[in-house]
């Protein structure tokens, strides 16, 4: 996750309010974290991916004898199956500064939290 610190955001000189600090760190969150629904797809995409190759191994009997079975070859990369992630590119966006601000505004517009005490 990266930390942003909070002076990139202080644009005047008051005391936030807590409501206003825990709308800002989920907008942080979404935008650079796995919070939305590009990183949501792809990990869904990759996990996907990993049933599917384990499923082949194990229907073709690939894990008998090693030690940790298909979960083992699987998770090593050893038995792959690509993950296709085309369609996740609907979804993506840059991260930014500007979109973490866009995003706290319009979310402490609509919830109708101040930012100041």
């Amino acid at each position: 996750m990266i930390f942003i610190s909070s002076s990139c955001f202080s644009q005047d000189s008051c005391e936030l309010t807590g409501e206003y600090k825990a709308l800002r760190t989920e907008a942080i969150q979404i935008v650079y974290g796995d919070e939305n629904s590009y990183k949501k797809c792809l990990n869904a995409a990759h996990q996907d991916e990993y049933w599917r190759a384990l499923s082949a191994c194990e229907e073709e009997g690939k894990g008998v004898g090693v030690g940790g079975g298909c979960a083992h070859l699987v998770g090593r990369k050893t038995v792959k199956n690509p993950a296709e992630i085309s369609h996740c590119k609907v979804f993506y966006f840059k991260p930014s500064k500007e979109l973490v601000m866009q995003l706290l505004t319009e979310e402490a517009d609509y919830k109708k939290v101040k930012k100041c005490k």
